[in-house]
């Protein structure tokens, strides 16, 4: 995990050509992808992923590699983890999808792929917050009016579903 944290890729593809555990957590619940990721070690994150690890791996409190990408609004990352098979309507402990992670952080243009690429847009969590609703609250009138006109998109489906 250190090698994945001080980005040194030829580090990490030696550990695991040698048969590492790249799927262990440290004590705080992260693994090495959450790691690489969050240190903004790319080149490593995609290498894990290359290797096998599934791209839906739940992290800390449940959450997705797709949840953290729309929580930096990184949207070229977002995009690469979605064309890789990431989890649109993939939901965390407190049933956040990524979202509402997009709404959280009033990214427009990663709120319309997700959207786009399937991305359940009444999905509630524990709290009873949707898109819709977070949108609301930020004030986000262009997000706000957005969500409205996507709203038939998706309701005959069932929600908190996870998986």
């Amino acid at each position: 995990m250190a090698a994945c944290r001080n980005n040194h890729l030829d580090i990490v593809k030696l550990l695991i050509e040698h048969g590492a555990n790249f799927h262990l957590v440290n004590k705080l619940g992260d693994s090495a992808l959450f790691i690489s990721y969050q240190y903004e070690h790319y080149d490593i994150t995609k290498y894990l992923l290359d290797r096998g690890i599934d791209i839906n791996t739940r992290g800390k409190h449940g959450t997705s590699l797709l949840m953290k990408a729309c929580e930096k609004s990184h949207y070229k990352f977002v995009k690469y983890l979605v064309s890789q098979g990431a989890n649109v309507n993939h939901q965390n402990d407190i049933k956040d999808t990524p979202l509402i992670y997009a709404c959280e952080q009033n990214n427009f243009r990663i709120i319309k792929y997700l959207v786009k690429h399937g991305a359940f847009i009444t999905l509630s969590n524990k709290y009873n917050d949707t898109p819709l609703s977070i949108a609301s609250k930020n004030n986000s009138i262009l997000i706000e009016k957005y969500l409205k006109s996507q709203e038939g998109q998706n309701k005959y489906i069932k929600f908190n579903i996870d998986k």
